[in-house]
């Protein structure tokens, strides 16, 4: 730890640029003027991104009577924390490289999944 307090303090630190897609989506997130179509426009100019909202959205955590094949409808059925999260995630999940690294995120994603389940459990679900 004291050695990355080191790098970040004297600049050598190099953190990932985040990519420009991950970069739209934040953008249309916190815009409060935007609509869920600009989002799943924003989705839509990356093609991987796409399919992995597209996958969720039709797991069987989100599923319902019908399965989505376009975008807007993935992200009407998600709606704009879960795109949100999802985007961050991929793109995280993609600076994981090394097996310590998969392991620790594996752990990150089962605590995240917890602590939104108690949550709702206790009626604590902002969306």
């Amino acid at each position: 730890m004291a050695k990355l307090l080191d790098q970040l303090e004297s600049g050598d630190l190099m953190l990932p640029k985040i990519p420009v897609t991950v970069k739209k989506i934040m953008d249309v997130v916190e815009d409060p003027e935007s609509t869920l179509k600009d989002l799943a426009s924003a989705v839509e100019t990356d093609p991987v991104c796409a399919g992995y909202i597209l996958k969720v959205a039709n797991s069987p955590l989100f599923y319902c009577a019908n399965k989505v094949a376009r975008i807007d409808a993935a992200v009407s059925r998600l709606g704009t924390d879960v795109i949100m999260n999802l985007v961050l995630c991929h793109f995280a999940a993609g600076l994981a490289t090394n097996a310590a690294g998969l392991a620790a995120w594996k752990r990150s994603l089962q605590a995240g999944a917890w602590a939104m389940a108690v949550g709702k459990h206790n009626r604590l679900d902002s969306t």
